[in-house]
């Protein structure tokens, strides 16, 4: 993305410079609408689950989507991420991005149902998860060794395995104090 200039964007889209300019004030701003528009799918996975899917279905609706949205366009995953990290800020308001709303929301059911650890939060849990995701699709370009579906299911597992709702295992004893000896 970094050598393609807005005069290739425009060519290819058979519009004037612009025109791309009236709709995108930046490269970085295409790359940002197509990541708006993979999340679409991803919403309507996540909401077309019943509120009380297990986990592990939500977590493969999730996964499944963005592999079918993304599978395709492995040259623009890491562009897009870049991009993301760069320009979005912190947002505090979960409710402000779908997405991040709607997997929060899904994650605190199942943390009520007992699915997830209480150790962390779920809405942290729920960002862990995404950005996960985003850090596995990254890797993903860089190293295309298996599907893009079968690399986010695998995450998924590792995840879920680390957060499922089960007891905290004892933290482990300390260790006894230094021996202590004759100075010779």
């Amino acid at each position: 993305m970094d050598k393609c200039r807005i005069e290739d964007i425009a060519q290819i889209a058979e519009v004037s410079r612009a025109a791309f300019y009236f709709h995108f004030p930046t490269k970085d701003d295409v790359l940002l609408e197509l990541l708006l528009q993979g999340e679409a799918p991803v919403s309507a996975a996540i909401e077309a689950l019943s509120e009380r899917a297990p986990l592990e279905d939500l977590l493969n609706a999730i996964t499944d989507s963005m592999a079918d949205f993304w599978q395709g366009e492995p040259r623009l995953v890491l562009d897009v991420f870049s991009v993301t990290l760069r320009r979005t800020a912190v947002v505090t308001d979960r409710e402000a991005v779908e997405v991040r709303a709607l997997v929060g929301q899904r994650f605190r059911s199942a943390a009520e149902r007992g699915e997830l650890s209480p150790l962390v939060p779920s809405e942290a849990l729920a960002d862990f998860f995404l950005l996960s995701c985003m850090a596995t699709m990254a890797s993903w370009t860089t190293s295309a060794i298996m599907p893009l579906k079968d690399m986010l299911r695998g995450m998924s597992l590792l995840f879920l395995n680390g957060a499922r709702g089960v007891t905290s295992p004892a933290p482990p004893p300390a260790p006894p104090p230094p021996a202590k000896g004759k100075k010779g």
